[in-house]
């Protein structure tokens, strides 16, 4: 497929349904609806099913589609079939205010009671969890959560 057929919102949109469709898999669901996606992301389903349609997905009404075979078409459209390698320029200056976590999940709350004694007062969290502020943190530190996988396929799409 013809990659500049697809308008550029439709694939940041797609990269979004792959996160959801990947929770109702994650729940166990075969089958979703346009609805059902139009509901989380809060758009109109008839916008999912347009967007569905350039990949080539077109769901049975009263059935919908399969979870599975949608994820796979959107993936054979928008990730990268090559590693890229990533730098984080910029790291470790005195005085810092805001910190960046990009640590695997299970060293989370390791990183967040180092950051509760230091200077820091807020957060850009690019780890895969979103990351809420600890009740003994509330107040003190500002936290956004920031999908770094999504934006790096939104990349990542453009360069293949």
């Amino acid at each position: 497929m013809d990659k500049e057929a697809i308008p550029k919102e439709t694939i940041e949109r797609l990269l979004f349904y792959t996160k959801c469709l990947s929770t109702f898999k994650q729940s166990g669901k075969e089958q979703f609806s346009s609805a059902d996606i139009a509901q989380r992301l809060k758009l109109k389903p008839t916008l999912v099913r347009k967007d569905l349609s350039y990949i080539g997905c077109i769901g049975r009404r009263g059935v919908g589609y399969n979870i599975e075979r949608v994820l796979n078409k959107i993936n054979q459209i928008v990730y990268y079939e090559k590693e890229c390698q990533v730098a984080l320029i910029g790291v470790g200056n005195k005085g810092i205010k805001i910190g960046i976590i990009a640590v695997p999940p299970i060293h989370i709350k390791e990183v967040i009671d180092i950051v509760k004694d230091s200077e820091i007062k807020a957060i850009l969290n690019f780890t895969p969890t979103c990351l809420m502020p600890y009740d003994d943190l509330k107040g003190k530190l500002k936290i956004k959560n920031i999908d770094l996988a999504i934006e790096m396929q939104r990349l990542v799409y453009y360069l293949s």
